[in-house]
């Protein structure tokens, strides 16, 4: 699972892939795409995910499509702005 007694794990040994991986409401993976497939695949999906965790910067164009997306979470080593509607971790 993604939550090991209150902390956020490292799903399916995400660092270091470039990978990003999509979670439901119900906390599974539901995706798990290369980072820089990540917009496309969002754009398509056709359940609203809670989280995205992303190895890797999010760029404002990936934050700004979280949002539209309607994505509660997101989960990145960085960032390069900020949102007033996503809860933004680093890892």
């Amino acid at each position: 699972t993604l939550f090991e007694e209150g902390v956020l794990c490292d799903p399916k040994g995400i660092s270091g892939t470039k990978k990003a991986v999509i979670i439901n409401s119900n906390l599974e993976i539901t995706k798990e795409v290369p980072e820089k497939s990540l917009s496309s695949v969002l754009k398509r999906l056709n359940e609203q995910p809670l989280a995205v965790i992303l190895d890797g910067t999010a760029t404002n164009p990936v934050i700004r499509l979280c949002e539209e997306v309607g994505i509660s979470v997101l989960i990145a080593k960085n960032f390069t702005s900020t949102a007033e509607n996503i809860t933004m971790l680093s890892f």
